[in-house]
């Protein structure tokens, strides 16, 4: 701070400002006054009692309140009185202050006008509402009439099929049933020619009919002193087929007789056969081979055919 500021306090003031006492800010009390000054002590301040001052100018206030109906005045000499307010001339209209940005408080709710009968104007539609829930199904309706019935289809091929041996089957033990081989396929449509590995026994029908089944064995009896008998008959998924069996007697020592029984069966799809013969082990199927003139006979074969 420089020389020429200050900072003093006595009994009596406390102030800052210049040393000159001409521009201070302080505070001054005596038996007279108490104010806060600014510029010289004694001259300029504002009193904590009735009394302020405007300059070295002094003015006592009320120290009372009024009535509604009084306005305060001077008399003159500086005291502020409260007085009866008497109408003067109007004054010149001041100037319209500023527009104010601030919005004054709502006033109290009116109230309620009388009931219109004029519908107001339908407001905007609100956005669709999200799809609910499905609905429980209804009843079943009418069955429709029946359409016209359409062209017949064309019929299936029937199963026709024809299997041979081309080798000599002999009797492995008396009187105990064997099936019959077969190597060759003569036709087939509709079958399929089967059975435990290395062989080929079960014949195998793809559709569901009537069959009519001929199976012819070529029997040679090799004993020189007995007639033999042999039994032919079928199976059917492993079951023997009722009144399917055959039986022949081979004279002694003879060569190459022939039995041909047929029967007619029902079979479902997937159903197989099969051809058996129980005889004697002196007895064998034969095959002869083929010469210049004749074909060659198989010891075994079977024909199928589908007639329903």
């Amino acid at each position: 701070m420089s020389s020429s500021n200050f900072i003093t306090f006595d009994s009596n003031v406390f102030a800052f400002g210049e040393s000159t006492s001409k521009h201070q800010i302080g505070f001054q009390y005596d038996t007279t006054l108490d104010r806060i000054y600014a510029g010289a002590p004694s001259t300029i301040g504002f009193t904590f009692g009735n009394k302020f001052y405007i300059g070295s100018n002094a003015y006592s206030l009320p120290l009372i309140d009024g009535v509604s109906t009084n306005v305060l005045a001077t008399n003159g000499t500086g005291t502020v009185l409260w007085v009866n307010a008497t109408s003067g001339p109007t004054g010149l209209t001041g100037s319209t202050g500023a527009n104010s940005s601030v919005t004054g408080p709502t006033g109290q709710t009116g109230a309620t006008g009388a009931n219109s009968t004029i519908t107001g104007p339908t407001g905007p539609t609100g956005f669709t509402g999200s799809t609910g829930a499905t609905g429980p199904t209804g009843p079943t309706g009418f069955t429709g009439v029946t359409g016209a019935t359409g062209p017949t289809g064309v019929a299936p091929l029937p199963v026709i099929a024809s299997y041979s041996s081309s080798i000599d089957q002999d009797i492995i033990a008396v009187s105990t049933p064997q099936v019959m081989t077969f190597d060759t396929t003569n036709f087939n449509r509709g079958t399929t020619l089967t059975g435990p590995t290395g062989t080929y026994t079960q014949i195998y029908v793809n559709s569901q009919g009537k069959y009519q089944i001929n199976f012819t064995v070529q029997l040679q009896n090799t004993s020189a002193t007995n007639k033999l008998n042999a039994q032919i008959f079928l199976k059917k998924n492993g079951t023997t087929v009722t009144n399917s069996i055959s039986t022949i007697t081979i004279p002694v020592s003879f060569d190459f007789l022939q039995t041909s029984p047929q029967i007619i069966v029902e079979l479902n799809a997937g159903d197989y056969i099969e051809v058996w013969i129980n005889s004697n082990t002196s007895v064998r199927a034969n095959a002869n081979p083929s010469t210049e003139l004749v074909p060659a006979s198989p010891s075994v074969m079977v024909n199928i055919t589908q007639i329903r």
